[in-house]
């Protein structure tokens, strides 16, 4: 009985020494747990997206995961990815309508790309059997017409220049088939609201239309915040951002579209037409906003 009594023992001690074992394990789980989940949200934020919504994504991924999981720096990167692009909404490709021209305007301030994107659209939807056209509104850029209607003869498709929102009216009575009509709008400033109270009496001509607010990805988050409010006297239907390849830092794109909580188009990459343009994607996004972050 001695020989049992001195089994159970060292079972009993034994036991407490493997719960406390296990108890040391949860407890260094739970320390290094916040380190990882804030490593995350500094990589986020050094990637420009705002501090609230990275704070958000971070405590969305520590109810996602389990403790085990959290000192994993693989898994809390793509959890905080996949939240990160649930925040965010895409339009998808553009597609005329069933009945009726759809009018596509990019509207935008000046210098961010809209008459090479305008060009990069158009010859991807004509490559792709869609019946497009091509407007000018800008008519205060010496070169802005020249240039649309070099890119117009190429891809083989109609160009016209609207000069009053009466003319971009006729323009569309014009092309009552179903289709895309694509307008290049003069670049404004958004700190003068009276050029965007004309830019918004052109887009008023057009009653069934698509409204795309066109920004540089490559701009400082607070100009694209300041920028996206002036320019939101217009109704907006979606954000379209160029220059992806002039910065590293993507999450600025990501905060506007999420805090606006408008669709994001298209990305433009680089110069060339019309290859440089891709249909936005939430994930993608969201990757190469957390590509960065090392654990």
């Amino acid at each position: 009985s001695e020989l049992l009594t001195s089994v159970s023992r060292d079972i009993a001690r034994l036991s407490a020494q493997v719960q406390q074992l296990v108890g040391a394990s949860d407890r260094a789980a739970l320390v290094v747990e916040p380190e990882l989940l804030a490593r995350c949200q500094q990589a986020l934020v050094r990637q420009d997206v705002s501090v609230d919504l990275a704070t958000e994504v971070v405590r969305a991924v520590r109810r996602d995961l389990s403790d085990h999981a959290l000192v994993d720096p693989i898994a809390v990167r793509d959890a905080a990815a996949s939240r990160l692009a649930r925040r965010l909404s895409v339009t998808g490709p553009l597609r005329p309508y069933a009945d009726a021209s759809r009018v596509v305007f990019l509207i935008g301030p000046t210098g961010v790309g809209k008459t090479t994107t305008l060009a990069k659209l158009a010859a991807n939807l004509a490559i792709q059997q869609h019946r497009v056209s091509l407007v000018t509104a800008d008519t205060f850029r010496i070169a802005a017409i020249p240039q649309l209607q070099t890119y117009a003869e190429i891809l083989g498709i109609p160009m016209e220049v609207a000069y009053t929102p009466a003319d971009l009216t006729q323009i569309i009575a014009r092309r009552p088939e179903p289709g895309l009509i694509l307008v290049d709008t003069p670049g404004r400033s958004q700190y003068q609201d009276a050029q965007i109270d004309e830019l918004a009496e052109f887009v008023a001509a057009a009653p069934r239309r698509t409204v795309y607010l066109t920004l540089s990805a490559a701009t400082r988050p607070d100009e694209l915040a300041e920028t996206a409010q002036r320019f939101g006297r217009i109704e907006l239907d979606g954000l379209l951002f160029t220059k992806l390849d002039e910065t590293r830092r993507y999450g600025a794109v990501a905060s506007l579209a999420a805090e606006l909580g408008k669709p994001v188009s298209y990305f433009t990459t680089g110069q060339n037409v019309p290859s440089d343009i891709e249909v936005a994607d939430a994930g993608q996004l969201a990757a190469r906003i957390l590509a960065s972050f090392v654990a």
